[in-house]
């Protein structure tokens, strides 16, 4: 989305209709996350809105995750991050590895 409107901006305005329609599917798509349920019976899942300044974002170059109350994780630094695959039986019961 963030290129499209790149792109609208910088010499191909007939953009803007393809921007505009994938801010609205993203949107719903938004919407349909924070209404699954987080396990608890009393929340709910989603992505945070909440704006982080560029200069607290990256204030540190240590590797740490904020784990903010009520609100979203905030990782700074370069966190890895490793694709994990789950193993299971022919039952297809997970096996402990």
């Amino acid at each position: 989305m963030l290129r499209l409107l790149h792109l609208c901006f910088n010499g191909q305005p007939k953009l803007l209709g393809n921007a505009v329609g994938t801010m609205v599917e993203i949107k719903i798509k938004a919407v349909e996350l924070m209404q699954l349920p987080s396990g608890d019976g009393k929340t709910t899942v989603g992505p945070s809105f909440e704006y982080v300044a560029e200069e607290t974002a990256q204030a540190s170059t240590e590797r740490k995750i904020v784990v903010r109350p009520n609100g979203p994780y905030i990782a700074y630094g370069e966190i890895p991050l490793v694709r994990k695959t789950k193993v299971t039986s022919e039952e297809n019961e997970p096996l402990k590895v």
